[in-house]
This record gives C-alpha cells, sequence and structure tokens, in this order.
C-alpha cells in the first residue's frame, strides 16, 4: 500500500507515464497474481483490498492517459521498439525496409565525403557498416526508453524525447570517430531521416488500426507500455 501511495503521489504531481504504467501492472507479479483466490487464504483479503485501491487510482487518472501527449508518447516508443526489433534481426542477405536504406546511404556518403577530403587521416578505411547497428541501436533506444525525459526547454515530453535520441545518437558517433569535424553533420543527418521515418509510421497508425501479431517475432517493447498499449 505505501508502494501504491508513492505511484499516486507521482500521478498527483503531474504527468508520468512510467508511474501510471507501474499502476496497471502494479502486483501482477506478486503473490497471487492477478487472481487474489490462488494465494494462501490469510492473504486473500489484503490482496483484494489492494487491487481495489489499483483499480481506483487507475481509473482516476485514466482520462490523461488515453489521449494527448501520453498518446504521441505511446506511438513514438512503440514505433521504435518495432524499428528496434527489425535493426536488431538483421541479416546478411534478409529483406531491408526502405528506411535502413536511408540511414545507410547517409553514413555511405559522409564517409565518402571524409575519405575525397582527408585520405591520409585513417578513417579512409573505417567502414559505415561497423557503426551503423550500434548508432541505430543507440538512437531508437533513446527515443523508446519508458522513464520519463527531462523537459527542459522543450514544450511536451514526445520534444524531450526527440532531443534525448539525438544527443545519444550524436555520443555514439563521437565514440566511434572522435573529434571528425562532420561527426555533428552526420548526427543531423541520421537524426533528420530517423525522425521522418518514425513519425512517418506514428501517424500512419493514429487511427484505430487491427494488428496481426506474430509470436515468433520478438519485439523489445518496454513490458509496461506493452501492457498500456
Amino acid at each position: 500500500m505505501e508502494e501504491l501511495a508513492t505511484l499516486a503521489d507521482r500521478l498527483d504531481s503531474g504527468y508520468d507515464l512510467e508511474a501510471y504504467c507501474e499502476v496497471l501492472t502494479f502486483g501482477l507479479h506478486g503473490p497471487g497474481g492477478n487472481d487474489p483466490n490462488d494465494a494462501h487464504r490469510l492473504l486473500r483479503k489484503p490482496l483484494s483490498a489492494l487491487g481495489a485501491a489499483r483499480e481506483r487510482l487507475a481509473e482516476r487518472h485514466a482520462d490523461a492517459y488515453c489521449r494527448g501527449k501520453a498518446t504521441e508518447e505511446l506511438l513514438l516508443i512503440g514505433t521504435a521498439a518495432l524499428l528496434d526489433s527489425d535493426v536488431r534481426r538483421r541479416r546478411p542477405g534478409k529483406f531491408r525496409l526502405p528506411w535502413q536504406e536511408t540511414w545507410e546511404e547517409i553514413c555511405e556518403q559522409a564517409l565518402d565525403t571524409q575519405e575525397a577530403n582527408n585520405s591520409s587521416s585513417g578513417l579512409a578505411c573505417y567502414s559505415y557498416r561497423s557503426g551503423f547497428d550500434r548508432w541505430c541501436e543507440s538512437w531508437l533506444n533513446a527515443l523508446m526508453r519508458l522513464a520519463p525525459a527531462e523537459q527542459g526547454d522543450h514544450s511536451s515530453s514526445a520534444a524531450a524525447r526527440w532531443a534525448r535520441a539525438y544527443t545519444a545518437l550524436e555520443q555514439s558517433i563521437q565514440r566511434d570517430l572522435q573529434d571528425s569535424p562532420w561527426v555533428a553533420r552526420l548526427a543531423d543527418q541520421l537524426h533528420h531521416a530517423g525522425r521522418g521515418m518514425v513519425t512517418g509510421i506514428a501517424v500512419s497508425t493514429a487511427e484505430p488500426v487491427v494488428v496481426a501479431y506474430d509470436g515468433r517475432e520478438v519485439i523489445d517493447l518496454p513490458w509496461p507500455a506493452q501492457y498500456l498499449l
């Protein structure tokens, strides 16, 4: 009950998607799981009271998390998770999506330019493929992370997510290529391309849709967000 009260305080303090997801999944993996009747008889009464308290708390805040910025954030999280799973399962010769080609073309073009400008730098032998997966993974994971983003000067949580994803991408590229003068430009180009792809897919799923999910495919969606979706 104390843990649930802590979540209630977080929700009362303002928008907190992570806290609301924790409320929805609260107690699901404790004694008795979803059904208090499965627990020891001495635990049934307190577990029932806890479940009722959780349901009241979830219902009290439901309106704030079924539209508006919550919908926008969940679309970004869900779309990023789908793209992330696609990046992770890529294999040589496997069908490649257009957005992957876009990112790789940008990487290749930027590195070709670097080779022409400074062919003796040692970066000429650098293969963009050795960094592509790391950069994509860093950018996508930063975008889909469920923990609340720092607002800063941004007008919404979703805007803060974009800023955080860009920072993660830039840091990842800098680790690979250090202080190359075109790192910032490469980060800008990749972020712009990736954002366009994610936004395009998210917008296309903004209306009610029917989803057929193949259980053989692994989608690394944060499970509280999966439960809420």
